[in-house]
């Protein structure tokens, strides 16, 4: 008999297709805007943000004193080995039929577009993945043999030590709540244990916030930094519309045609397993108010699915909208799969899933990619604008402003994946006015005071430098 916990051929296809991913980012091995910052300064910060075990986590990881270290590639290895550790989690619980066509599935959680800038960031990747490594675990096989109230009791504690570490993991942790209610419906066909389950991780969630806002952010989250709800807003619906197009605006990006193309199939037989799922519900020996709480759970799980895509983040007034926090969407398209395994056909599951497996890691190698290229151009330019600064300054003050154009290799990467846009962002004037910092040029932000007559002392392709009472170098 097959032991539960034996690591079988389904985990080693989520652990190659979560090495494969990630792959791109280290040999890139750019670094990533504020990564820029952190190597110059040695600064952590982000307990001000509310994420206080973020600074233990990479002081620990370096072996620092009072400054971050930067242990790339260690540090995505560890995140890596973590967020395929959270997808072999999932399916050891979860997985109706063990095996490659299964672990080809669960492998979708590891495979989230939005998860690579997580995993661009030298010093963030690691703690990030542990956010998500601690808000998967409260659904792993361990977690599910404990008793009612431990059981709530350690959802809320890991969830605690997630938000701590990034808050957007709070995504993760709902997305899979549709998994669960699925994988009740499919094993017993009783929608009161689908409603039990959803309580409790509704407790949960509840408990841990609470935890975490009045307990952890008091007395970290620095006032600088803007956290109130939409409701204190001077217009509360227009900030609330607000947030969602600006949240729709990069979830839309990823749909053209390679899109499309990699889950049209998938999502059809995911259709054909809810319609099965639906079946065995209605054909079950339970109740019809069991039943029908059942079909109420799956929906609402459905629901928050998709709530978790962009999350909490959308009641928050000018909150931040990258893909970076949008981290429901490998719970999203993991439930896709999960669907599509419910039929009995192995090879069609492994055949309509691995499509979108080569999809994620095609927009893998296409994101290390336009990042080599962008990054490499940026190199050259700044050295170059460095280099065509006078040796002395004289008392006269640089500003830096503008923003590089985008490399011919990164644009084309552009059009394959439009999406790409949200995530290679070309250096502007604070990470411009950074990056000449590792040259030794003291920058600010800025267009300096000018009269038409100014002296052009270097004009180029991706930058032109003006002279006068100060030096303004101009990025374009």
């Amino acid at each position: 008999m097959l032991k539960l916990n034996k690591f079988d051929s389904g985990c080693w296809v989520i652990v190659l297709t979560t090495a494969l991913f990630v792959l791109p980012i280290m040999l890139s091995g750019v670094l990533y805007q504020d990564d820029i910052l952190r190597t110059a300064n040695g600064e952590a910060y982000w307990g001000a943000l509310g994420r206080p075990l973020s600074d233990v986590a990479v002081m620990a990881l370096g072996f620092g004193s009072g400054f971050v270290v930067d242990s790339f590639p260690l540090s995505l290895i560890l995140a890596g080995v973590l967020l395929g550790a959270s997808s072999v989690m999932l399916y050891c619980r979860f997985a109706i039929n063990r095996g490659i066509a299964s672990g080809v599935v669960f492998s979708l959680f590891s495979l989230s577009p939005f998860f690579l800038q997580n995993l661009s960031y030298h010093f963030d990747s690691f703690p990030m993945m542990l956010g998500v490594f601690l808000a998967v675990l409260p659904y792993s096989k361990m977690a599910a043999s404990f008793k009612l109230a431990f059981r709530v009791l350690f959802g809320a504690v890991c969830l605690v030590l997630a938000l701590s570490l990034y808050q957007a993991t709070i995504n993760v942790f709902l997305s899979l709540c549709a998994i669960e209610i699925t994988f009740a419906l499919y094993s017993w066909g009783n929608g009161i244990d689908a409603l039990r389950m959803s309580v409790e991780r509704a407790a949960s969630a509840i408990i841990g916030m609470i935890i975490y806002m009045k307990g952890v952010t008091p007395f970290f989250l620095s006032k600088n930094v803007h956290s109130d709800l939409v409701l204190k807003a001077d217009d509360p619906a227009k900030s609330l519309f607000y947030n969602f197009e600006r949240f729709w605006n990069i979830a839309s990006s990823l749909m053209n045609d390679s899109l499309y193309m990699a889950w049209v199939l998938i999502i059809i037989v995911a259709i054909v397993g809810l319609i099965i799922l639906s079946f065995r519900v209605a054909k079950s020996d339970f109740s019809l108010p069991s039943k029908i709480i059942g079909f109420a759970m799956f929906a609402s799980g459905i629901a928050v699915a998709l709530f978790s895509i962009a999350g909490p983040f959308i009641f928050v007034d000018k909150t931040v909208v990258a893909p970076r926090v949008m981290m429901g969407l490998p719970g999203f398209m993991l439930l896709i799969g999960y669907l599509a395994s419910i039929l009995s056909s192995k090879k069609i599951t492994t055949i309509v899933c691995i499509i979108p497996v080569m999809f994620s890691l095609s927009y893998s190698s296409a994101y290390g990619n336009a990042s080599k290229h962008q990054r490499s151009l940026e190199d050259k330019v700044f050295y170059d604008i460095a280099s065509s600064l006078p040796p002395k300054l004289d008392g006269k003050k640089v500003y830096i402003s503008g923003q590089i154009s985008t490399a011919v290799a990164t644009n084309m990467e552009f059009k394959r994946f439009p999406s790409l846009k949200w995530m290679v962002m070309p250096l502007y004037n604070w990470s411009g006015m950074v990056m000449l910092k590792h040259y030794g040029v003291k920058a600010e932000m800025g267009i300096p005071e000018m009269t038409k007559e100014k002296a052009t002392l270097t004009q180029k392709r991706y930058f032109n430098i003006y002279a006068e009472k100060d030096i303004h170098i101009e990025l374009q």
